[in-house]
């Protein structure tokens, strides 16, 4: 069998999904903070001085930090099934089907969140390795400075800011894809990415890597 990994933001679709996430969800005063706030994050992140966990981890806590599980979950779906399939290239999706068609087992595996995208590609049998958020119930301790207040007066399950699961980036897309997948157990592996950091791993890994193929 063959395997053919693909990342998801900026290769299958056109847009950043959590960005164009946040400036369809997220209260318009902070998408207006938000080209301050996430420039700045950026400016750190290359000085050094920000993991991109991390970064990642204040960008949704400065967002989403107290959100009620079942408000982002509700978000998440109807940006899913509303706002993805328009933002998707058609090259792209073309070349999943050839591999869905062929009998290929095909993933994407990608830092956004992966509630964002999960039932696209769940609709067309396609697996998914991608971020996930921590909820946790309001009255417990663990969220972040800028939501720690909101947190501690409201009760039942919302969005801490962190991740649950290690960031999907880089290394750490390696590590999940071995993990999940084993590529040595395939007779051959396609992969597909547009970032020379994020998705440097993951492209080594295949035996025919395909970098910002699509258009």
């Amino acid at each position: 069998m063959r395997l053919a990994l693909f990342d998801m933001d900026g290769t299958i679709t056109r847009v950043d999904t959590t960005l164009d996430f946040v400036k369809r969800n997220a209260p318009r005063i902070k998408v207006i903070a938000g080209y301050i706030f996430v420039p700045f994050m950026v400016v750190l992140y290359w000085l050094g001085l920000l993991s991109d966990t991390r970064g990642k981890e204040k960008f949704y806590c400065f967002f989403f930090g107290g959100w009620d599980e079942a408000r982002f979950r509700e978000a998440a779906r109807l940006y899913c099934s509303t706002r993805l399939p328009r933002v998707i290239k058609q090259s792209a999706l073309e070349r999943v089907q050839w591999h869905l068609e062929r009998g290929d087992r095909v993933a994407v595996v990608s830092a956004t969140v992966g509630l964002l995208v999960e039932g696209w590609c769940s609709a067309r049998g396609i697996e998914l390795v991608a971020n996930s958020l921590e909820f946790r119930d309001g009255r417990q301790a663990g969220f972040c400075a800028s939501c720690t207040g909101l947190a501690r007066r409201l009760p039942g399950s919302r969005v801490s800011g962190r991740l649950a699961t290690p960031n999907c980036f880089g290394p750490e897309k390696e590590r999940r894809i071995r993990e999940r997948f084993d590529p040595a157990s395939f007779e051959y592996v396609y992969a597909y990415g547009d970032s020379r950091i994020g998705d440097r791993e993951m492209l080594a890994l295949a035996d025919e890597p395909h970098f910002r193929t699509f258009r």
